[in-house]
């Protein structure tokens, strides 16, 4: 009669008997408990490393919305009525420039050059003539405001001397990126003044003849260890 291994009258030593169904269940399942919480962790990392990415990508849109659009504007000596911002020719998300000869663009030519915001597309568009051109995507918002000389809000289109720009850019799954940036026209722009520094105030030198001041008098201070009372 043959015995099977693991079994009482087998012969073999108890350490090496087989596993039981109960024990083959119980590692089944802190196997698949383990991978689980792997595959958890995993999922967890994959989508943290997503969040950030798409952070990052929204500054970057933002940051390059703002430089595209400042670089130019930088440029501008004048804000020119815009018929399409009717009543005032000033629009809170479009603003429409003159950019004066000797500029980086056109060399010699001067030129009138629009920046809007398109909510369906969420672009921000540069307009020269019938062209357009993307200079940004996933923008939620673009505000403008015009300033005076005075740094005070204005619809007057010929007393605007600053631009005031505010955009937040969103990514897929990232919270939503502010920035601001301010622009002074070319030919609003004053003169620069080198700040002026007051000398601090120093007494007048002893003029010639004059008597040396004596020294002052000090009190006489404790007797030194060994010194006479």
């Amino acid at each position: 009669m043959h015995t099977m291994p693991g079994h009482p009258g087998s012969g073999l030593p108890e350490g090496r008997r087989g596993l039981s169904l109960i024990e083959l269940t119980l590692a089944l399942s802190l196997t698949a408990m383990a991978a689980a919480g792997l595959m958890g962790l995993a999922r967890m990392a994959s989508q943290a490393a997503v969040l950030v990415g798409d952070g990052l990508d929204g500054q970057q849109g933002a940051r390059r919305a703002m430089e595209r659009v400042t670089e130019e504007l930088r440029w501008a000596e004048t804000v020119v009525a815009d018929a399409a911002c009717a009543p005032t020719g000033l629009c809170p998300s479009r603003v429409r420039v003159r950019i004066p000869s000797g500029n980086p663009y056109r060399r010699a030519e001067s030129y009138e050059v629009v920046f809007q915001y398109n909510p369906r597309q969420r672009e921000i568009e540069r307009r020269l003539g019938r062209g357009v051109n993307n200079l940004a995507s996933r923008i939620d918002a673009l505000e403008i405001t015009y300033h005076d000389a005075e740094g005070a809000l204005t619809l007057i289109p010929s007393e605007v001397a600053r631009i005031r720009i505010a955009l937040v850019a969103r990514a897929r799954t990232s919270r939503p990126v502010y920035m601001e940036s301010e622009i002074s026209l070319r030919n609003r722009r004053g003169p620069y003044t080198p700040p002026t520094h007051t000398p601090a105030w120093r007494p007048s030198p002893r003029g010639h003849g004059e008597p040396v001041p004596p020294a002052p008098t000090l009190p006489p201070g404790p007797p030194g260890p060994g010194e006479a009372r």
